[in-house]
């Protein structure tokens, strides 16, 4: 094994004895490039990075061309920018959606999973700008978009956008989380809901669909009085008289079939199976998504 103190003390003895030999020197550069970089010195190719302007407030140096038609939900649409200064390459975006009666307000914010993104602008020949986005709600929604410039210049820019359902069919539809929701009549319980979820095969992240954008039918047991009632718009369900109900959820080419068990009232140790059986049709099951 190589004595690490006798190879030390060579190389300084010969980098003090070279003198003026060039070819010395040549030879011996990669040695002292080592020494010094693990000293920490910073050679000259090692120059460092440049630092960050300080961010300032920039307003007006990027407007949003409003679009003349409606998006689609999961497919990927060009938004046109106007940037005001040189050098913008990329913009931070956001999709925010409020309900009908927040949207002055805007206390109540709702952001959509995958929706905040950074993306980069494409400039064409002529001199325009564009990004292209994906919804990830139905409805209206508020697109943000942030963008910092390379003097520091900071801007935010906000346009609202049209979403209608996407011509493609998504690859499944999600109802609740859950194959059976139980509800009770006593004591009074805050109404439940259906929250309806698709996937699509272009996006990670399933896609929350706004309820008034589904359909709802709810079968019960033949000659029977209904046992919940369906707010269709908002998916809510409330209980009516004890039993069993079947709701089919219904959008963009799928079914899916949720169970809901109506009790008497609340019983933590309560532990009757789920049933509707009686309402299901040969080959289906709770929480199956079925293709129309």
């Amino acid at each position: 094994m190589l004595d690490s103190n006798a190879i030390n003390a060579a190389v300084l003895f010969a980098l003090l004895t070279s003198g003026g030999d060039a070819l010395c020197v040549s030879h011996m550069a990669p040695v002292q490039s080592q020494i010094q970089q693990a000293r920490g010195i910073a050679l000259p190719s090692q120059a460092a990075p440049s630092k960050k302007p300080p961010l300032f407030s920039a307003p007006g140096r990027l407007d949003m061309a409003a679009p003349s038609h409606d998006f689609k939900l999961a497919e990927e649409s060009e938004i046109t920018l106007r940037p005001h200064a040189p050098g913008l390459t990329a913009v931070e975006t956001q999709q925010i959606q409020y309900q009908p009666d927040d949207v002055a307000s805007r206390q109540r914010p709702h952001f959509p999973e995958g929706g905040a993104v950074t993306i980069p602008i494409s400039y064409h020949p002529d001199g325009s700008a564009t990004i292209k986005i994906v919804p990830r709600l139905l409805g209206h929604i508020v697109l943000r978009i942030n963008a910092i410039f390379p003097d520091g210049g900071t801007t935010t820019s906000e346009i609202t956008l049209n979403i209608r359902p996407s011509d493609q069919s998504p690859e499944k539809l999600i109802v609740s989380d859950f194959p059976w929701i139980r509800t009770f009549l006593d004591p009074k319980e805050p109404v439940r809901s259906l929250t309806v979820r698709a996937i699509y095969k272009n996006l990670k992240e399933e896609v929350t669909i706004d309820p008034s954008f589904a359909s709802f039918h709810v079968r019960n047991a033949n000659n029977s009085a209904p046992v919940i009632s369906m707010d269709a718009t908002k998916g809510l369900i409330k209980p009516l008289r004890i039993g069993d109900a079947l709701v089919e959820t219904s959008f963009g080419g799928w079914t899916n079939l949720t169970c809901i068990t109506v009790n008497d009232h609340y019983d933590p140790n309560l532990r009757d199976p789920f049933d509707c059986k009686s309402l299901l049709r040969p080959g289906e099951k709770a929480a199956m998504s079925i293709r129309k």
